[in-house]
Order: C-alpha cells, then structure tokens, then sequence
C-alpha cells in the first residue's frame, strides 16, 4: 500500500502490513489507527491515536528518523524493532526516545516504558513480554524476507544467472540466502561474487544484514 501525507489506515477485526520507504516495516494489531503526518525521508512522523503496532526501522533507503506520536507519548528512533500502544513502549531492538509532557527516557532492547503516577518509568520486559515481542520480531523478518523476494524478481536475469553460475535451482538459492540470514555466508564476498552488478544486489544484501541485526536482537532479550 502507498501512503501519502494525511493518509489513515484503520484496522478492524483483521490486521495489517505497512512497508514505508522500503526501509520501515509497520505492522497493525486489530483495532488500531495510524495517519501519516510528515513522510520525508529526514523525518517519518505517524500519529497513532489508538491501537498497538509492531514497528522495524532500517536505514536502507536512507530515511533518518522515524517518530511515532501516542495520545501520551512520543517515540523516537534510528534504526531499531520497538512496539507502540497505548500504555507501553516496547523495545527489541536499538533505543527508543520516548517523550512526554517535558520528560524523556531512553528506552534499550529487552525494556519498556510507561508513565506511572505522571513520571516516564522504564524496566525490563517480563517473560510474556519478552515472547510476544519476539514473536512479531520473527514476524518482521519474514516481512523483510518478503521484501527481499520482490527486489530479487525485478531483475529475472539475477535469479537466473546465479542458477547458471553455481548450477543451483531457484529452491536451493533462497536456502542459500536463508543461511546468510543466520549469519553463516560473509555478505562482501557474496557481493563481490554476484554475476550481475546492479543496484538490487545492494538492496538485497542490506536487507540481509537487517535480517541478521534482527536474529541477533532476538537471542540477546531472550
């Protein structure tokens, strides 16, 4: 879905994927609402007035920042997986800057932030926590996968001619990238490999080391 400025997107009993810039990644629970307040890749500004979204934040297609306004708060980044509601931040990944009323609080993988008695509190997620932003953090990836995917089939003559070059089918080259996904290929030497020097190889190896950061990002908060 393109997005435009003042645009809203509104969930029901369904939810839904966002992909901004082809470098944020938003996902919306049930029930929830966004509208688009600023899209320049300086600055993405969303106000969410009710709900909760799952949010991955890269720099690959150069946006700087990201900023999510709630009814109570304001969150902030630069390349992070962090979850926004009403009550809470969540962070999985990078810092978050939450601000509210004059106050602001860092917020680190593996906590949260919420105001008790008027004051920003930040503590470390719980157990549940914990599994439930894991979960939509595994969910990105496969977003990201997704976005990968659809960069590769632009160029046909990519996918064909890394078949050619390595006598793989087009099965065994997503294995391929799916172990570079856990970190287990070196992505330079990958690059330097590829048969065809266009900018899509770029794209998708950036893609990949956010897969990578991601995994990572898991096994520390778990």
């Amino acid at each position: 879905m393109e997005l435009d400025l003042d645009d809203k997107v509104k969930t029901g009993i369904g939810q839904a994927s966002l992909v901004i810039h082809e470098s944020i990644v938003i996902s919306l629970n049930p029930n929830t609402e966004i509208q688009v307040k600023d899209l320049t890749k300086e600055h993405v500004n969303l106000e969410q007035p009710s709900g909760q979204t799952w949010n991955k934040f890269t720099e690959m297609a150069g946006v700087s920042e990201l900023s999510i306004e709630t009814p109570n708060t304001v969150a902030t980044v630069r390349g992070t997986y962090f979850g926004v509601g009403m009550d809470k931040i969540t962070v999985g990944e990078g810092v978050v800057i939450v601000e509210k009323d004059g106050q602001t609080v860092e917020v680190r993988a593996g906590q949260k932030s919420y105001t008790k008695d008027g004051q920003l509190v930040v503590e470390d997620l719980t157990p549940e926590e914990i599994t439930e932003l894991t979960d939509r953090m595994q969910r990105s990836i496969e977003q990201l996968r997704a976005l990968r995917e659809r960069e590769a089939r632009k160029h046909p003559i990519l996918l064909s001619q890394l078949q050619k070059q390595y006598g793989i089918s087009e099965s065994e080259v997503r294995e391929y990238l799916n172990k570079a996904d856990r970190g287990e290929f070196d992505l330079d030497a990958l690059e330097e490999k590829s048969p065809v020097k266009i900018e899509s190889v770029k794209k998708i190896k950036a893609i990949t080391e956010e897969i990578i950061k991601t995994n990572k990002a898991i096994e520390e908060i778990q």
